[in-house]
């Protein structure tokens, strides 16, 4: 049964890493693919629809395509600019210099093709997926019990051999004293060095704020993928927390301004 609509048999794999960013890869000595402790192998035919390159068949048809084709596009278009940019520089990521005008439409369907991705490993590893990243899918509804955040990988940034490459963490599931209910998931899933973390709580804190929404979020830094899945976070310069600061305050105003014109229009 497709894990998103919930009514549709499962009939076809999502890839773990888009075409676009494997053909990307490609483009110079090979691709090499390696997980945890195990040696590292070539992959050859990135048009194959096998591991390691796909998740197990998990949704159905039209989930995959027809009903998350805007995500993909949006997500292209975001990997592209990442993967062309120093972003270890920056404070944050602007989504207007991504999107351009449409920045807050297609920074939705690019935040939805990452829930979609992070419910497919979920599916693989035997996790339940909340409703609210069902939600999140359908509509685009802000997830109350969820988090999705922009991270930068310290440890990747400075490794040469993870600057261009696809990775992903692993999954960080937290239970309760018996280990008879789930009560926290993490995950995370990086261009490189810069990557988007999710975290589900059952019983969430208050006034959860995902990237979605804000013109320019901040690029929240990590020292290893360790402290990305328990949320410890790096220890920054004096600049760095200028600069990040700075681009806070732009889009606090930004919202501010939003916030005004919309009730100049209701009055």
């Amino acid at each position: 049964m497709c894990w998103w609509c919930q009514s549709r048999t499962a009939t076809t794999r999502e890839h773990k890493y888009k075409k676009s960013d494997l053909r990307r890869l490609n483009s110079g000595d090979g691709l090499l693919w390696g997980s945890g402790g195990e040696p590292k192998r070539e992959i050859r035919g990135i048009n194959r629809s096998k591991p390691p390159l796909v998740f197990r068949k998990s949704l159905c048809a039209y989930c995959n395509n027809q009903r998350s084709q805007p995500f993909d596009r949006a997500y292209a278009e975001f990997a592209d600019w990442i993967t062309n940019r120093n972003v270890a520089r920056d404070a944050g990521i602007d989504f207007r210099r991504i999107y351009g005008s449409d920045w807050e439409e297609s920074q939705e369907l690019m935040a939805r093709y990452y829930a979609k991705h992070f419910g497919c490993r979920m599916v693989e590893t035997g996790i339940p997926v909340p409703e609210s990243l069902r939600a999140f899918l359908d509509s685009g509804l802000p997830m109350h019990d969820a988090h999705l955040g922009l991270v930068l990988n310290d440890e990747f940034h400075k490794d040469r051999r993870y600057r261009g490459g696809l990775i992903l963490s692993g999954d960080l599931v937290y239970t309760d004293r018996s280990y008879a209910m789930i009560t926290g998931i993490v995950q995370a899933a990086f261009l490189g060095p810069m990557g988007v973390r999710y975290q589900w709580w059952n019983e969430p804190p208050d006034a959860l704020d995902s990237f979605v929404g804000h013109p320019m979020p901040i690029l929240n830094r990590f020292r290893t993928e360790e402290d990305v899945l328990t949320g410890a976070p790096a220890r920054m310069k004096l600049a760095a927390q200028v600069k990040q600061a700075m681009g806070w305050v732009k889009d606090k105003r930004w919202r501010a301004a939003v916030q005004g014109e919309e009730r100049d229009a209701g009055e």
